[in-house]
């Protein structure tokens, strides 16, 4: 279903940075020292700057997260490798023509250049020649994978096969013979027990861990010693008014599909279903997040009564829908409004102020932050050489910083439980020999002008719990299972009496229908076995495992063929099954590109990435 939230309030994001396709497969890249230039990795001789990584990583990333992004961007240099290849070139008026057909960039569905540019530098990534280069290589790569997707051909013989897979219908009842029924007669000696803690000590280890105490040097942490100039907020506003004075609306919206390329008279009585609910609620208007809730074919705003939230002007992704949605009064309601998605019903429920006293709070907070930042990179050295000054305490710096000295929860060398520690660049820190012996870390980076320093405060050695501690987790395992199999071997032995003719007593559950598109309560593995199970004979039966312990005998007493396939749902079919294998083809072609060009990774650059 339609997500109208996501795909339009994020849509600058998606603009400014989403990759085209999905990439990923796992990359076998050479990890090589860098020669001292600032290309994190090359691709067929062609560089990957790490500037441009730490633009894509938008602040603070951990190893794992620059490793993921850098493999992202490898596969798009392939792929815009692979279409200079094939010379796929991509021309200046098409580049000009997808921007400007970007609902982002428009202003009453017409391209806006002075929006465009405010949109630009507002992202603090792009200039116009480095996101038109990037949406030029993006449009590349969809010439490359573009007709892998389009290339699939589907035959009626498998839609049909298709269809009569994913349709056929069963009626089933479950009898459960639960483990429960079965643990007091589980016997266990401390034989048994003690046999099961030896043969799985590994699970048992503990691992060194430490507890913190803490400081992070970073913009926010300067906040209090930041005194603005005065008419600094003034100046700020009266330089960007536009960046400042968005209009922003809270808008509720009921929505009735009706596809694009729907039949004229199908999309008729959805329009005229939405006129009937406008003429009801212009009678009660009160009743828009009722009626929503119940007409809306938005599920992601349906049970919010149609509430999208707050919206900047464009954010609706439509200029008809913007236009209606911007021009109404405060709890005003529009007539319906078409777009490609269907048709829609739109409620003004909270109108923004705008203004310099309005974006005030905002204006401050940029501001202090800026000089915040100021203040941590002027400090930056100072602080580090007090943490080996200082030795084995953190309050001398904290308090020559302003800074909170924060505690921590406990943390190992693979694991730390409070996320923002959770890199390893923290652990390794925190690991050394000299800060096990109770030193101060070093100053480690935490992203961009973000600082952390630690002392340890508590410290457990590496142990392996002993068998006292964890007998009665063992016990409780040990005893499931085995009333496990005692509830498998009823089910078996009662699957055996159905199949030679004697219905099983019991208390069986109610009688229902499931399917592969509507599995009702049976997970994935049950509903497997179900339409594994032979039905030329019925009632047929099948042994189930419990996802809670114990077994089951389910009853298959129907089988119901799929309704025949309309021409409208037969083409949905061909389509869905057409993308799922045009998907394979472009996995299957980037796999292929891998072997086909060379690439490096200077790996201590890319530790550098923030």
């Amino acid at each position: 279903m339609f997500d109208f939230v996501e795909n339009n309030r994020t849509a600058i994001k998606i603009v400014l940075g989403a990759v085209t396709v999905a990439m990923v497969i796992g990359l076998g890249a050479g990890y090589v020292n860098s020669p001292g230039s600032t290309t994190v990795a090359e691709v067929d001789g062609h560089g990957i700057d790490i500037r441009d990584l730490a633009r894509r990583l938008q602040g603070n990333a951990d190893a794992a997260q620059r490793q993921a992004v850098l493999q992202q961007m490898i596969q798009e240099k392939m792929l815009a490798r692979q279409a200079s290849r094939l010379q796929l070139a991509v021309t200046d008026s098409v580049v000009q023509q997808t921007i400007q057909a970007m609902p982002e960039f428009q202003v009453k569905g017409k391209f806006d250049f002075a929006r465009y540019q405010q949109m630009l530098n507002g992202s603090g990534r792009y200039t116009e020649a480095s996101f038109e280069a990037e949406q030029r290589e993006k449009l590349a790569i969809r010439n490359v994978l573009g007709p892998l997707a389009e290339s699939s051909l589907v035959s009626n013989a498998q839609v049909d096969a298709y269809w009569q897979m994913r349709g056929q219908q069963r009626e089933i009842a479950l009898l459960p013979i639960p483990a429960t029924d079965y643990t007091a007669a589980v016997k266990l000696d401390d034989k048994a027990i003690k046999q099961y803690y030896d043969t799985h000590l590994a699970q048992y280890a503990v691992a060194e861990r430490v507890k913190l105490e803490y400081v992070i040097l970073d913009a926010d942490s300067q906040l209090p010693k930041v005194q603005l100039a005065a008419g600094a907020v003034e100046a700020e506003y009266k330089a960007n008014p536009k960046l400042y004075d968005l209009a922003q609306r809270r808008i509720s919206h009921i929505m009735l599909t009706a596809p694009a390329d729907a039949k004229p008279e199908d999309k008729a009585k959805v329009k005229a279903h939405a006129e009937a609910l406008l003429a009801e609620l212009k009678k009660a208007p009160q009743d828009f997040a009722a009626v929503a809730k119940v007409q809306s074919q938005d599920s992601s705003s349906a049970e919010n009564g149609g509430d999208l939230g707050v919206l900047n002007q464009g954010e609706l992704g439509e200029a008809a829908l913007d236009k209606a949605a911007f021009s109404l009064p405060l709890n005003g309601i529009s007539e319906v409004v078409e777009s490609r998605f269907g048709y829609h019903i739109l409620q003004v429920t909270e109108i923004k102020p705008t203004g310099l006293e309005a974006a005030r709070p905002q204006i401050e907070l940029k501001l202090k932050q800026q000089e915040g930042a100021k203040l941590v990179a002027r400090d930056t050295t100072a602080f580090d050489n007090m943490l080996t000054e200082q030795g084995k305490s953190l309050k001398p710096v904290a308090d020559k910083f302003g800074l909170q000295v924060r505690q921590s929860d406990w943390m190992d060398r693979k694991l730390a439980l409070n996320a923002e520690l959770n890199t390893a660049e923290v652990r390794d820190a925190v690991f050394q020999q000299d800060v096990l012996k109770g030193y101060n870390t070093a100053m480690v980076p935490l992203g961009t002008n973000r600082y952390f320093a630690a002392r340890i405060v508590a410290r457990e050695a590496a142990r392996t719990k002993t068998l006292a501690e964890v007998t009665p987790v063992i016990r409780s395992l040990l005893t499931q299972q085995q009333a496990t199999k005692l509830a498998r071997a009823e089910a078996e032995s009662r699957l055996k009496a159905a199949q030679a003719g004697q219905e099983p007593a019991g208390n069986w559950s109610t009688v229902e229908k499931v399917s592969r598109a509507n599995p009702g309560p049976l997970n994935e593995a049950s509903l497997k076995a179900v339409f594994a199970a032979g039905v030329q004979k019925l009632p047929a039966y099948v042994v189930l495992d419990l996802p809670k312990g114990g077994s089951g005998l389910v009853r298959i007493s129907k089988v119901e063929a799929p309704a025949a396939l309309t021409p409208e749902l037969r083409k949905l079919i061909r389509l869905q099954m057409a993308q799922a294998m045009g998907m394979q083809e472009m996995l299957g072609y980037q796999k292929w590109l891998q072997g086909e060009m060379k690439v490096e990774v200077h790996s201590k650059l890319l530790q550098q990435a923030q």
